[in-house]
């Protein structure tokens, strides 16, 4: 009777995973929210796996001679596996990080991924590509010894400013000459596309939020001047920042 049960679970979530897999691309197409925990499903299901394991076993085998050795095992087998599953990441994190001087905003290259550093997180490393697609590399995963940084934070970094400009041009002229001056700035990293945004606007002006990276120093100061400059309205020096 106990097999039974056991057989008519594990086909129920069987069942259940088939589905969650069939309509997870047609959900997340409508709803942002299943977007997000979409990324989450293969962990779910791994760990519905591993708790349907358990029960099995216990259910099976308790109040038997054997039972003690049992619960040894499953300690043991969930010891292992969180060990594997998290803390390599943990550990080789620390190890990467006290090894390099990891700095948000630097140029990041390993084996076959090359971008910018966004975050340093506590088991990924999060990577935007040449192409603006973001990577989340587990430390574990990362080959240490083709590991280069291409500069130091001294020499420029992420960074994010502001500036305002007359409304002469269209949004969609300006957004485009913004990126252009940027990328072919000798200030600015040429791999790194910039993020351009309006947040304020008004009927004379519209304010503008760029996301970059600068490889030198008072770059971001050097690339107002540079934008002001080539937009004439060179703003005062004391703003200038």
């Amino acid at each position: 009777m106990k097999i039974i049960t056991v057989a008519i679970l594990g086909f129920i979530l069987v069942s259940a995973n088939y589905l969650l897999r069939k309509t997870n691309d047609r959900l997340r197409n409508k709803s942002v929210i299943v977007k997000k925990a979409a990324r989450y499903f293969p962990i779910i299901e791994l760990f519905a796996w591993l708790i349907f394991i358990a029960w099995t076993t216990l259910f099976l085998y308790s109040n038997s001679s054997i039972q003690h050795y049992v619960d040894f095992f499953l300690v043991a087998f969930f010891f292992v596996f969180i060990s594997w599953f998290f803390i390599r990441d943990y550990i080789a994190g620390i190890q990467i990080k006290s090894r390099f001087n990891l700095v948000k905003g630097q140029g990041f290259k390993s084996g076959q991924v090359e971008g910018i550093i966004r975050k340093i997180g506590v088991l990924v490393l999060a990577v935007k590509t040449e192409n603006g697609s973001n990577m989340k590399l587990p430390y574990a995963q990362i080959d240490q010894k083709s590991i280069e940084l291409n500069f130091e934070e001294k020499r420029g970094g992420e960074c994010t400013f502001k500036i305002e400009l007359d409304n002469q041009l269209s949004e969609k002229e300006v957004l485009s000459r913004l990126g252009q001056l940027i990328i072919n700035s000798p200030w600015s990293s040429y791999k790194s596309i910039p993020t351009i945004k309006v947040i304020d606007s008004d009927i004379k002006q519209k304010t503008y939020e760029i996301s970059c990276v600068t490889i030198a120093e008072n770059g971001i100061s050097r690339l107002k001047e540079m934008i002001y400059g080539e937009f004439n309205r060179v703003k005062p020096k004391e703003k200038i920042q």
